[in-house]
């Protein structure tokens, strides 16, 4: 029996090609769910006044109500050790769901972005473009901190902190609380936004295994004929 598809659905086909695999979508679907469980809520109000997610949202006091929220992901810290904000940040602009939203901004075009090439050894300079609107505004090596800036269109935040010594890594981020449309996405944002973190620590990990391997093969004995 032959399937014909009319040349509006060879185009949805096409479209999903250039997005994605739907085996992709599958699986992030029912991943999407146990990831959800992996990563808790951390309070704002709990983390330090010093920290920049907390500053962020004081310095706009006055201006705009602002809303915010936090999640954690713990791992052996003996897996993260050295890891640091920029590492942390690398491995979150290159996680599989945060590549996904870099590569369907371009699809659209409602943003450019860089390559993982580009991403790898990306430096957070103050004011540099991350990928499609954020740029970074903030990078506290000291306490393993760095805040993106998004658009003003969308006025917001995403921070981002690691813990190495106890393998803690957190997400938060900030949005205008009077615009009415994004607080109605908000409970989607917040699923999304454990999914997004628990990718980030994926990638982080997995880019550890390759500079292991890599470090071992350049250590390994030579032999000679």
């Amino acid at each position: 029996m032959s399937v014909s598809i009319s040349d509006a659905g060879m185009k949805v086909l096409q479209n999903a090609r250039r997005a994605g695999s739907a085996t992709f979508w599958v699986g992030a679907g029912i991943s999407g769910g146990w990831i959800y469980k992996q990563a808790s809520e951390c309070s704002v109000a709990s983390l330090s006044f010093s920290s920049l997610l907390f500053q962020a949202k004081e310095a706009e006091r006055g201006r705009r109500e602002v809303g915010t929220d936090c999640f954690e992901y713990k791992v052996d810290p003996k897996l993260v050790e050295g890891v640091t904000a920029e590492d942390f940040g690398r491995a979150f602009a290159r996680s599989s769901f945060f590549s996904l939203e870099r590569k369907l901004a371009t699809f659209l075009g409602t943003g450019k972005t860089r390559t993982d090439a580009e991403l790898r050894n990306f430096k957070f300079n103050k004011g540099r473009e991350v990928a499609i609107t954020f740029v970074v505004y903030e990078t506290r090596p000291e306490t393993g901190e760095l805040l993106w800036r998004t658009s003003d269109a969308m006025d917001g935040y995403s921070w981002m902190q690691v813990d190495a010594e106890r393998g803690v890594f957190r997400f938060g981020s900030g949005w205008n609380a009077g615009d009415k449309w994004l607080i109605a996405f908000l409970p989607i944002h917040r699923i999304y936004s454990r999914i997004l973190l628990k990718s980030a620590v994926k990638r982080l990990l997995l880019d550890r295994e390759d500079s292991d391997l890599l470090s071992a093969g350049e250590d390994a004995p030579t032999q000679t004929t």
